[in-house]
């Protein structure tokens, strides 16, 4: 989503002051349903995918808050739709810390929104090589299982970085398409077995994680193995598995195995 109206400096900072002090103020008591109108629809959704990644809250990045936070609460202009927020936990204290989340607003219909969060594990990243802003979405070349794995995955992580309104629907579409039955079974297998062991519903077997950022993509490398099995490795040191499989003309992902970390 890019964000078409002038934003004005002034009306945004209280935008994400008032946002903020509902957030910190309410934590934990209350679900994000009393400020989620605040936030674009996508952004609602990345939020529970790094929420489940994290296992903290990704608008405050903490599981919990002190009393004090709400008097140092900042907010200051970065450039362009970018401010950071500001604010101390335990401030003079022997365990002083300061929080700086970078955040983008936009404007829809002429209301102000905040449509993006810089994860957590971006630390204080800003700037709008973070997204993918309208996409276009490349085709997947089943002609051939290398090409047809690295185009498969362009456009399935391109997918996550562009942040759509209900992604969770448009990525299984993209498996059921791609992925054969016994490779789906193992996709729900591995993601009912997080949910039961970590209450981790979403688990993407293909990612190896909840969610995906843009800046994580150039990390992807698929190396073959074999004539049908591939290595896919993503940052971290995450790697899987792949066996392909032909169906007349085109291939398909047959096989999803999770390396052992």
């Amino acid at each position: 989503m890019v964000p078409t109206d002038t934003i004005v400096e002034k009306d945004a900072i209280n935008l994400i002051k008032e946002f903020y002090k509902v957030c910190l103020a309410e934590h934990p008591s209350k679900s994000l349903k009393s400020v989620n109108i605040k936030l674009t629809k996508g952004l609602i959704e990345k939020l529970d995918r790094v929420r489940k990644a994290t296992d903290c809250d990704p608008i405050i990045r903490a599981q919990d808050v002190s009393d004090d936070v709400l008097e140092t609460l900042t907010v200051k202009h970065l450039n362009d739709n970018w401010y950071m927020v500001s604010y101390t936990w335990g401030k003079g204290g022997e365990f002083e810390s300061t929080q700086n989340i970078p955040l983008r607003v936009t404007k829809i219909d002429g209301q102000y929104m905040i449509d993006y969060i810089t994860p957590i594990w971006n630390g204080s990243l800003y700037g709008d090589s973070l997204l993918c802003d309208n996409p276009v979405i490349p085709a997947i070349n089943t002609s051939e299982p290398l090409s047809f794995l690295k185009t498969f995955y362009d456009a399935y992580t391109l997918k996550y970085c562009s942040m759509p309104e209900g992604l969770a629907s448009q990525l299984a579409s993209i498996r059921t398409e791609y992925l054969t039955p016994n490779a789906l079974k193992q996709f729900d297998a591995v993601e009912k077995e997080e949910f039961l062991e970590n209450n981790g519903h979403g688990y993407d077997l293909l990612i190896l994680d909840f969610d995906f950022d843009n800046l994580s993509r150039p990390s992807i490398k698929i190396t073959p193995i074999n004539e049908d099995t591939y290595q896919v490795s993503f940052a971290k040191n995450k790697t899987l598995k792949i066996k392909v499989v032909k169906q007349g003309q085109e291939y398909r992902i047959d096989s999803i195995t999770k390396d052992k970390e």
